[in-house]
């Protein structure tokens, strides 16, 4: 990132080139490679304007993987938010994922348990369930298990309908190999980010 720019590997490497050919146009007195020159730099732009306004059409929602945190990020073009736990390490992951993704940076939002983004909802969990399901079960499409959240996941189907349990990067070692061995138990669906990375999804 050039002065807030983001400038990619390909784009660099096109850069030098302008520079190599105006200097040996220069030193030479070509014309031919001064016009070689311009016509490399017309290139990039391209490149460039094409790279912006591809991330300016991006939305995705994602679960960062950063060890002892909860970080959850909503990306809507070349901006986002995010929410959860303000470490030094969860800045410097959403400085870099602010670059790769092309965006201007990361706004914070002050925590909620529910997280929407076009039609996907997402369900933090971080403490106990209340005692009582609801009269009607409430639906997601993922279920997030953090830090030192009290759920037996084998009732989790009596409060909510959901498609996949996610269980973050602040979740305890021993909680989570629990709750792993309980989804494949119950044949559930469920994603360990601190086992595979980054939860992402593009809308």
């Amino acid at each position: 990132m050039w002065s807030g720019i983001r400038i990619s590997l390909v784009e660099t490497c096109v850069l030098y080139g302008v520079l190599a050919l105006a200097v040996g146009a220069g030193a030479l007195k070509s014309r031919p490679w001064f016009w070689a020159s311009g016509v490399l730099l017309l290139n990039w732009s391209g490149m460039h304007v094409v790279d912006i306004v591809a991330a300016s059409g991006q939305e995705r929602l994602a679960i960062l993987n950063v060890p002892g945190s909860t970080v959850v990020v909503c990306v809507e073009g070349r901006s986002g938010t995010w929410l959860g736990d303000s470490t030094v390490q969860a800045m410097s992951a959403l400085t870099a994922a602010a670059w790769y993704w092309n965006m201007d940076g990361f706004a914070g939002v002050p925590f909620r348990k529910v997280v929407c983004l076009g039609r996907k909802r997402l369900l933090i969990l971080d403490g106990k369930l209340r005692g009582h399901p609801p009269p009607e079960k409430i639906k997601f499409d993922y279920i997030l298990l953090s830090h030192k959240a009290d759920v037996n996941i084998s009732r989790l189907h009596e409060y909510f309908t959901y498609d996949l349990l996610i269980f973050d990067a602040s979740v305890p070692p021993f909680r989570l190999r629990e709750w792993k061995n309980a989804c494949k138990e119950l044949t559930l669906r469920c994603f360990s980010v601190p086992d595979e990375g980054a939860f992402i999804v593009n809308l």
